[in-house]
């Protein structure tokens, strides 16, 4: 089993993007839970997409690495 990257790591492999990948705590803290905040789940990091291809590239990452992704919309 491959261990999860580190979010460090994570942005070191994803210069790439358009968007901003954050690593910060608080922006973790901030997508961590849900609507009616009974769900929280830390990520290792939160993509701000600039464009149709940053979701692309962070999904085909994910997916070559076992790393599971969650969609968010507006906090639902």
């Amino acid at each position: 089993m491959r261990r999860a990257p580190t979010p460090e790591e994570l942005q070191g492999e994803l210069k790439d993007l358009s968007g901003t990948l954050l690593i910060d705590e608080a922006a973790r803290q901030a997508a961590g839970s849900d609507f009616g905040n009974i769900v929280h789940r830390l990520p290792k990091a939160v993509l701000k997409p600039d464009a149709p291809l940053d979701i692309l590239k962070m999904v085909e990452f994910a997916n070559q690495r076992g790393i599971q992704v969650a969609m968010r919309g507006q906090g639902h």
